[in-house]
């Protein structure tokens, strides 16, 4: 392997790892909305639509807020 490779390998490395942190950080950035969410669509799961009934439900709650 020549000098040129080694050093383009090891950038490479270095700004995969750097992806990986953001992706990860993406992820865990979403977590906590994702487990709200879920908990607050509980109830509509058996709806047959259930992506419009949880968006029902959720506008409905805040409009009894």
């Amino acid at each position: 392997m020549e000098v040129d490779q080694a050093e383009q390998l090891k950038e490479l490395k270095k700004e995969n790892a750097r992806l990986k942190r953001m992706f990860a950080d993406e992820m865990l950035s979403k977590e906590p909305l994702k487990e709200t969410l879920e908990k607050s669509c509980e109830p509509l799961a058996q709806a047959p639509d259930r992506r419009k009934a949880c968006i029902r439900g959720q506008m409905e709650q805040t409009i009894a807020a």
